[in-house]
């Protein structure tokens, strides 16, 4: 609920503020700069690549 996010064109430029997240999400925050996805239909914005990826749903 601390972190900015900051959506480019192709980059998403997280900032944590220097406090790390729970649940374990932090290991995809804690890359500045992901690649993501944004589904208009399901309103699902999915962040990461690989096997680090979150899924959050848009309200």
């Amino acid at each position: 609920m601390d972190d900015s996010f900051i959506f480019l064109k192709d980059r998403l430029t997280i900032n944590d503020n220097g406090l790390l997240c729970e649940d374990g999400i932090d290991l995809v925050f804690n890359t500045k700069n992901q690649t993501y996805s944004y589904n208009v239909e399901t309103k699902k914005l999915t962040l990461g690549s690989r096997n680090e990826i979150v899924v959050l749903d848009v309200y």
